[in-house]
């Protein structure tokens, strides 16, 4: 299941998936549209684990929106 979620102006979308252990993991990326061009950039993947799929995709949108609300220190959307 892909979810994406709109915020601030720009798109994230999580990608959850299943691990050997039976936990579930994210990718995901934050999407920004300028007239009809898209750019965008991955998140890390998930360090952590979690119980199920929607989990892992809240903890995901979660992650993009504190990205994006410059939070992360490592991580930056001022290029996008």
């Amino acid at each position: 299941m892909m979810e994406s979620n709109e915020y601030r102006g720009f798109v994230i979308v999580a990608e959850p998936y299943q691990l050997a252990s039976g936990e579930w993991a994210f990718r995901g990326r934050i999407m920004k549209h300028k007239g009809n061009s898209v750019t965008m950039m991955d998140l890390p993947d998930s360090r952590e684990t979690f119980a199920d799929e929607r989990m892992a995709a809240a903890n995901c949108l979660t992650y993009g929106r504190q990205i994006i609300d410059g939070e992360v220190p490592e991580c930056s959307v001022a290029e996008l």
